[in-house]
């Protein structure tokens, strides 16, 4: 078995899973930045290898977004290895032991994911911020699917993406303020709300998807899940 593994950004793979790995394949590992240019080089130089990569929210999201504008998103599974800073392997209930992690890796079947994505091309794996481009707050219209979540001036949206296939994927949001240093829900939104997509309107305003900031204002977005778009190794 030929294996190359990408370890992105500054995520430092779980090393006793590595060390499986490399017993029981050939394995080149890659240490790149999230950078788009950067991993494209190198995946154009995977030359038919089964790809792992070890990555915290931010790489992983470079990685897929990479792929997904490459248009191979669909054909190239991914085995993820677990490292600290990593919440996507282990909401997708890949193994967390060493040798059943690269086991799975190296030999698991194929299994689908969910993917949200945007109406500007970009994707999304874990959490969007919304706040405002200047001052304490900014004027939001947002619906989740037909039902209105907020038509207020807020602090901050969040949407979030469960990406897991076995509810087929959603996305969710809620509206919350900074108090005190955590972050509080706003009176009758305790709860998040669900649905297929998250349709955002509202006065220029910071975005940060996945921890990469956008370089513009933004005033308006929506993402939506899709099932069954990309897919990692894991066993059932």
């Amino acid at each position: 078995m030929r294996l190359l593994l990408l370890v992105i950004g500054d995520a430092v793979p779980d090393d006793d899973v590595v060390a499986a790995l490399h017993r029981h394949a050939d394995v080149e590992r890659l240490s790149v930045p999230a950078e788009r240019a950067v991993i494209e080089r190198v995946l154009a130089g995977a030359d038919g290898r089964r790809l792992a990569v070890s990555a915290d929210t931010t790489g992983l999201h470079a990685l897929t977004r990479t792929l997904w504008r490459l248009g191979e998103l669909a054909d190239t599974p991914l085995g993820l290895v677990r490292s600290g800073a990593d919440a996507i392997a282990a909401e997708l209930g890949c193994a967390a032991d060493p040798d059943a992690a690269a086991d799975e890796i190296l030999t698991a079947p194929v299994r689908p994911v969910a993917l949200v994505r945007d109406d500007h091309g970009d994707v999304l794996l874990d959490e969007a911020e919304l706040t405002p481009w200047e001052g304490d707050t900014f004027g939001v219209r947002a619906h989740v699917d037909d039902a209105e979540l907020v038509y207020a001036h807020i602090e901050r949206l969040l949407v979030y993406a469960s990406i897991d296939e076995t509810n087929g994927g959603r996305v969710r949001a809620r509206t919350a303020r900074r108090r005190e240093g955590t972050l509080r829900s706003i009176r009758g939104l305790r709860r998040l709300v669900g649905g297929r997509a998250v349709t955002v309107s509202c006065e220029p305003a910071r975005l940060v998807i996945d921890g990469v900031a956008q370089p513009r204002p933004q005033t308006r977005r929506t993402w939506w899940c899709d099932p069954d778009v990309w897919s990692i190794y894991r066993q059932v």
